[in-house]
């Protein structure tokens, strides 16, 4: 695979952040941390994606989904944040991204996809914004039932857990998970000492979102602000990869979209990069989607109506 031709698609950012999303956060931080080439392209349109997940690496003919898989890509191509890590912090990074990933995730996944406050007041307004139609309105709804089923799966579900259990164990094991992380941490600045590595990444990933988001619902939150080495590990990932992002969440005006020097490139906003022909194309396609959806529930009305003629006419005549 050739590295020089490395495109990575991600979420646009926000809330002072490069991404909103934490699985491109994670791929953006180890791109800055093991210098990999890869020219950025930020988009609010899943249809830059066939599967409609992001982030997504491209690389000639090849298509690479999946936070750790891309992550996996680059070390392949010789861009290894972990290289200098010894065989006993190999094994306890792993160990700390399962744990995130058993303990941490379910309660981020409640926290902005479940919690109906932070659901209808902040994630769902974001990707509706964001998004052309009808985008806007499948993504989010597919990505909340998504996360319900993942969390019920996970934790627990009627009769064996009550909801409001399910909720609270979701976010003690989410509080006990961020108290390890701050332990590992201690007073360094980075997990493993001055350099950063692949868990920084996976750490910053989760951690940023929900440090940054303006939440409504904020249990979660409040806990991470209290925990002063990992906002402050937070701050430093953001300013050392990508200083362009102002701290109160907003970029600064009339400020290039910038990221680490040489490491990762950024291209404008997928959404106006297109051009006017491909703006048109997709409209169209969606105005003829629209239009057969309208014509088949027409269609579908029409026998319905039919059907229930026949039936207030049957009923009749038995009388």
């Amino acid at each position: 695979m050739a590295a020089a031709h490395m495109e990575l698609l991600c979420w646009r950012g926000d809330w002072g952040l490069p991404s909103v999303d934490s699985g491109c956060l994670i791929v953006m931080a180890y791109a800055h941390f093991s210098n990999a080439p890869v020219k950025l392209k930020k988009t609010g349109n899943p249809r830059e994606s066939l599967t409609g997940c992001l982030p997504i690496l491209k690389s000639g003919e090849k298509t690479i989904s999946k936070p750790l898989n891309i992550l996996n890509c680059f070390r392949k191509e010789q861009y290894n944040a972990d290289y200098d890590l010894s065989p006993k912090q190999g094994a306890d990074t792993m160990a700390f991204v399962a744990l995130i990933e058993e303990k941490l995730l379910p309660a981020l996944l409640h926290t902005f996809w479940v919690d109906d406050q932070n659901y209808t007041g902040v994630t769902r307004p974001w990707y509706a914004s964001t998004m052309p139609f009808p985008f806007n309105m499948l993504v989010p709804y597919r990505s909340s039932r998504q996360a319900l089923t993942r969390l019920k799966l996970s934790v627990g579900r009627p009769p064996y857990m009550s909801l409001a259990e399910m909720e609270a164990q979701i976010y003690w094991d989410a509080k006990e998970c961020l108290n390890l992380l701050s332990f590992q941490l201690g007073e360094k600045a980075f997990f493993f000492g001055e350099m950063p590595s692949s868990l920084d990444a996976v750490v910053f990933g989760h951690l940023a979102p929900l440090l940054k988001a303006p939440l409504l619902t904020k249990k979660l939150q409040l806990h991470l602000k209290a925990i002063e080495n990992l906002c402050a590990f937070c701050e430093r990932v953001l300013m050392r990869c990508f200083p362009g992002q102002a701290p109160d969440g907003r970029k600064p005006a009339g400020e290039p979209q910038s990221g680490a020097a040489g490491d990762v490139k950024p291209e404008h906003d997928s959404l106006h990069a297109d051009g006017e022909r491909s703006t048109l194309s997709f409209s169209a396609s969606v105005s003829l989607a629209a239009l057969s959806c309208l014509v088949v529930l027409s269609g579908l009305l029409s026998k319905a109506q039919q059907r229930s003629q026949c039936a207030l006419h049957t009923a009749e005549e038995r009388r």
